[in-house]
């Protein structure tokens, strides 16, 4: 826990004192994000289905008629999506510059530049879900932040609940896992973490969740059963609904 204060220390600190003239996704000018890159990949005026988060997108022109009218998504229709959330949803499109930006984060070691989205990432959010009264981050396993130094879904999180004053608390931990993730089907992702994903002992009487509106933080999505386990445990644990948020979806057939 030391440690997540130093980094989110550290993270507060550029907020305040660093500046950024470029652009974090392609380098140019009218940073922190430009209005082409805000554009091409945060698609504001693109729905995210409501299941999953994904960016929707019509299988053919001619099918509009077709779309199913709750508006999610041909995965969450058939029962692919997470189903403990209320909603989920994701600031941008997980590819090209967009996706180089959060893997730059997580795996050459700059929480820092976190710092450079939180705006957006909070005005989208916030304009898209509601009021929380607490929010958490999806859990790293205690080997894996060791061997990043982080868990950037823990930094987001913080920095969103710094910028809407609302309570940040670390709900839940998450146990060595049978097999990696990496190359499992959804239903294998949903075995495998059944067991991994619990609450923080702590917060097991149900004094931080219960009757409480939270927010789950992760950076990306994909399968979402990382987000539907987690979202499992805090139901669980009390909570009254959790919402899902994330920095990037992959795109998803609508009707």
């Amino acid at each position: 826990m030391a440690k997540l204060v130093d980094i989110i220390g550290d993270v507060m600190a550029t907020l305040w004192y660093d500046v950024q003239p470029e652009c974090v996704i392609c380098f140019g000018r009218e940073g922190p994000v430009c209005p082409t890159c805000r554009e091409i990949y945060f698609l504001p005026e693109t729905a995210r289905c409501p299941g999953c988060g994904k960016i929707m997108v019509q299988r053919d022109p001619d099918h509009r008629e077709s779309c199913h009218p709750e508006g999610v998504c041909l995965d969450c229709r058939e029962g692919r999506g997470p189903e403990s959330l209320a909603k989920v949803t994701a600031l941008g499109h997980f590819h090209g510059g967009w996706r180089d930006f959060i893997h730059k984060v997580k795996y050459r070691r700059n929480p820092q530049l976190l710092t450079l989205v939180a705006d957006e990432a909070s005005r989208w959010a916030i304009q898209n879900l509601p009021v929380p009264d607490i929010i958490t981050a999806a859990p790293m396993h205690v080997e894996k932040i060791r061997e990043r130094g982080f868990n950037q879904a823990e930094v987001l999180a913080s920095l969103l609940a710094w910028n809407l004053t609302v309570p940040y608390r670390p709900l839940l931990r998450r146990e060595a896992q049978n097999v990696p993730q990496m190359g499992l089907d959804r239903q294998g992702r949903l075995e495998n973490l059944a067991e991994a994903i619990r609450l923080h002992s702590a917060c097991q009487n149900g004094g931080d969740l219960r009757g409480r509106v939270c927010w789950l933080v992760d950076d990306v999505t994909t399968t979402g059963a990382t987000l539907e386990q987690s979202a499992r445990t805090l139901l669980a644990g009390g909570a009254r609904e959790v919402y899902g948020f994330c920095l990037g979806a992959a795109m998803a057939i609508h009707g």
